[in-house]
């Protein structure tokens, strides 16, 4: 399946091979830090599929930016807490096991509260 080409400016636009279109949402994997250029390339993905890929009655798009390293004043500034571009950071090294498994208990414990304040009914894991 080839990719679509954005736009007709000739220059070579693609949404990225790394970032997965479906369900009007993609994410790019960036291997540095942050930048503020990250949030236009990305706009520029997330127009594309709502011009060309959004059918009437669906939601706009949504962008995900993966980096390495979060520049915590630059997202803050250009607003990236909210909206359809969100920025979030991988682990570069494993943190120690005691740190993975709180976080992801945690994790799992904030699912279920929003859950339920949903009125979703999720399966107890000690049954």
């Amino acid at each position: 399946m080839s990719r679509p080409r954005l736009g007709d400016t000739g220059a070579s636009w693609y949404p990225p091979r790394g970032g997965h279109i479906c369900a009007h949402a993609t994410e790019e994997l960036k291997l540095g830090r942050f930048d503020a250029r990250d949030k236009g390339q990305m706009e520029l993905y997330l127009r594309w599929l709502d011009k060309h890929e959004r059918q009437p009655g669906e939601n706009p798009p949504l962008g995900l930016i993966l980096c390495a390293d979060r520049n915590e004043e630059q997202i803050e500034l250009l607003e990236l807490t909210d909206g359809s571009v969100r920025v979030a950071s991988y682990l570069t090294e494993l943190p120690p096991r005691e740190l993975l498994e709180r976080k992801l208990l945690e994790s799992i414990a904030r699912a279920r509260t929003l859950a339920a304040g949903r009125g979703w009914a999720l399966p107890d894991p000690d049954e």
